[in-house]
């Protein structure tokens, strides 16, 4: 009859330990998952002031030229409101994209696509008091923000209408850990980097014959 009892109980704690590990995320495998916010006008037809919202952040920026829509905003600055506690920031910056914003999934964590000439760059920022937390440099075609990974293809600025030669920025792709803190995959890069262009380099590098089985490296970096 103890035996019974004692088996019984071994099997209800058995019970309760795998309940509670199910719970317990696994040590290293917290990551930043990134979610594209909506930002348009406040008001139909108004196009003063635009805002994005999640669940407790607000953005809002004010449009310098109110009497059309407006796919960037280049009037800093960014104001950023937590609807919760009443706390707000600013973030002064460049020419953001409005189809590139992106907020974490605690909200913790703001991240921008902002341009000035010919750099591109994600901006990652602090919602609580707007402290600049990183900045990946994207000046390429093609950058691709998904949930915990930002893929970037690189790209090319050839020497003539031929293609035959350029300097090349390399593919880079990014894993967002925990925190949102940004960790720069290698391997993988490196990878992508063939994948795409031909030939594996690591620095901005003058390729010949780029994008092609034929690619090689001519120079790294310019002098």
């Amino acid at each position: 009859m103890k035996s019974l009892k004692f088996s019984g109980i071994l099997d209800l704690l058995l019970l309760l330990f795998c309940a509670c590990t199910s719970c317990v995320p696994a040590i290293g495998k917290e990551t930043c998952d990134l979610t594209k916010l909506e930002v348009g006008p406040w008001k139909p037809d108004d196009f003063t002031k635009y805002v994005g919202t999640g669940a407790t952040i607000e953005l809002s920026w004010v449009n310098p030229s109110p009497s059309k829509p407006t796919d960037q905003f280049h009037e800093p600055p960014l104001l950023i409101r937590n609807s919760t506690t009443g706390n707000r920031c600013e973030i002064d910056g460049g020419i953001w994209v409005r189809d590139q914003i992106y907020l974490s999934t605690d909200e913790r964590t703001l991240v921008l696509k902002s341009y000035s000439g010919s750099s591109t760059h994600l901006e990652f920022y602090e919602t609580a008091g707007c402290k600049q937390l990183a900045d990946i440099e994207v000046s390429g075609p093609s950058v691709v923000v998904e949930k915990n990974r930002v893929t970037f293809d690189g790209g090319c600025e050839y020497d003539d209408e031929t293609k035959r030669a350029g300097w090349c920025v390399p593919a880079a792709i990014y894993a967002l850990e925990s925190a949102c803190k940004v960790a720069f995959l290698e391997k993988e890069s490196r990878a992508l980097t063939k994948k795409l262009f031909g030939t594996e380099f690591a620095v901005f590098s003058k390729i010949e014959f780029p994008h092609t089985p034929k690619a090689r490296i001519i120079q790294a970096r310019p002098k």
